[in-house]
């Protein structure tokens, strides 16, 4: 007898809560790194930044395999659902250092928060916007 799929809406509500774990690690991981290096450099930043997401991605694969999209994945589909899994994740990683790299460089050459509060801000700001399309881009493409 086989598992019966998540309704959409379940799937959804599975998907932000990875998100959401993801969402803290990556900010935790940026934050810890910020804490131990503390600097106004945009470079070291986004270098913060790779590790953070990356951190997360890895987290990300693993929930959503197991729990979000468990349903519809077919064991025979495996190593390309990671091929996609690991491409998109690259494509993720350089578009959420590119909008932190502008958005802090811009938020730090105004002083107009302290260097912590700037590169927080950027950071925030750049998960939301390279996240926006993460939910259609596994059920659709990855785990479809």
């Amino acid at each position: 007898m086989s598992a019966r799929p998540p309704r959409a809406r379940h799937q959804v509500a599975r998907f932000a809560l990875v998100g959401l774990a993801n969402n803290l690690l990556d900010l935790g991981v940026f934050n810890l790194l910020y804490l131990l290096q503390p600097t106004h450099d945009v470079t070291r930043l986004v270098g913060y930044n790779s590790v953070a997401v990356a951190v997360a991605v890895v987290n990300s694969y693993v929930w959503n395999t197991r729990w979000t999209f468990r349903q519809q994945i077919r064991p025979e589909g495996a190593a390309r659902r990671r091929t996609l899994f690991f491409s998109y994740s690259v494509l993720k990683v350089f578009l959420n250092d590119t909008v932190l790299g502008v958005l802090a460089a811009a938020l730090l050459t105004a002083h107009l928060l302290p260097a912590a509060a700037a590169g927080n801000l950027a950071k925030l700001l750049a998960t939301f916007l390279t996240s926006v399309t993460s939910f259609l881009v596994m059920k659709f493409v990855v785990f479809a």
